[in-house]
């Protein structure tokens, strides 16, 4: 078996609904949207404080309304128009506010909404983890026949910067981290494997890829639903300029991953059955080139640059509490070098 804690830790799930009043700062977002009677209202506890979920429930349907910075107004608006208008793929669809806008702002704040879609996260009965991971990469080649009708239609999306020169100082951060935010298993793990983590590093620092194409740069369990018309992805605020290759990578390995996590596949298997099918499936459509080497050069880079920015964050008392997703970051860095194997080299665990 694998040692501990790799393939044990998950953040990113169960979320809870906390009930809320409906107040007039409420009542004044829902009636932006024409949602009509709302009956009830909670709020969904998560741990990125950049924006806040609530979950409507009306006369006969429910919503889900995300309130956010009114700086992010145009992006969001971008982000909105882009989902609405692709095809072929299983998606939320982000409502219009009466005035025809996706985005109602009301002073320093701003709203969306679209309509709550009920069903498991990830997978379900009659669909399976490669049925799920598939959905995730349609989506992106969904977006990139968007972009390329309409070229110059997205500037106001955010871009994401991948500079790998910037993580010459990573080694050291690690060992100024102290056992508040790391178990003594993690720290056993980064001690005892550093020429593993070392070589991984490397791997991801030699690789540059481009932001120039227009993607969901968080393609993971926690946003991919099973609706009536089969997997459907949330959180359209992610999409952005990034790298095409990294976003592709990056949910191949979230989301075999998170099978290994739930006990449906052991790590073994995940590579064989799902990674390197995967991964071929994506370089058969454009998402990748380079096969397994690239791809997990290309995961690790992102999980890397994740723990950076992380670590960067936690210096800042306002910004500190990312530090909630370190310690599974530092595992997913060494559960890359396991999943992302040749076929012929996989490990039965």
């Amino acid at each position: 078996m694998i040692a501990d804690p790799f393939f044990r830790i998950e953040t990113n799930e169960g979320f809870e609904a906390v009930p809320v009043a409906i107040d007039a700062r409420l009542e004044k977002a829902i009636a932006a949207f024409g949602i009509g009677d709302a009956e009830k209202a909670s709020r969904i506890k998560k741990h990125n404080r950049l924006s806040a979920l609530y979950l409507i429930k009306g006369a006969q349907d429910r919503f889900v309304l995300r309130t956010f910075d009114a700086g992010h107004t145009k992006a969001v608006e971008t982000q909105c128009r882009i989902v609405s208008e692709l095809r072929d793929v299983e998606t939320i669809h982000p409502m219009r506010c009466e005035d025809g806008a996706f985005v109602h702002r009301a002073d320093e704040e701003a709203w969306m909404a679209y309509p709550h879609i009920a069903g498991p996260l990830f997978t379900a009965p009659g669909v399976t983890v490669a049925e799920a991971i598939t959905a995730a990469l349609r989506f992106l080649i969904a977006l990139q026949r968007w972009q390329k009708n309409y070229a110059s239609a997205f500037s106001d999306l955010p871009t994401i910067a991948r500079e790998p020169d910037a993580w010459g100082d990573l080694r050291e951060r690690f060992e100024a981290i102290g056992t508040t935010h790391l178990s003594a298993p993690t720290r056993a793990t980064v001690r005892g494997k550093q020429a593993r983590f070392d070589a991984l590093l490397a791997e991801a620092q030699g690789v540059h890829p481009k932001a120039d194409a227009v993607v969901h740069c968080d393609l993971q369990h926690a946003n991919l639903v099973i609706g009536p018309a089969g997997p459907a992805i949330l959180d359209l605020e992610d999409i952005c300029i990034d790298s095409l290759a990294v976003s592709a990578a990056h949910a191949i390995f979230k989301l075999a991953r998170h099978a290994v996590y739930l006990g449906l596949f052991d790590a073994g298997r995940a590579s064989s059955e799902l990674v390197n099918p995967m991964v071929a499936w994506a370089s058969k459509h454009g998402l990748l080139a380079g096969g397994m080497a690239a791809a997990r050069a290309l995961a690790a880079h992102r999980t890397a640059g994740d723990i950076h920015n992380i670590l960067l964050a936690m210096e800042n008392p306002g910004t500190a509490w990312v530090a909630y997703d370190l310690e599974k970051k530092v595992n997913n860095f060494f559960e890359i070098g396991t999943l992302f194997e040749e076929e012929s080299s996989c490990r039965k665990q």
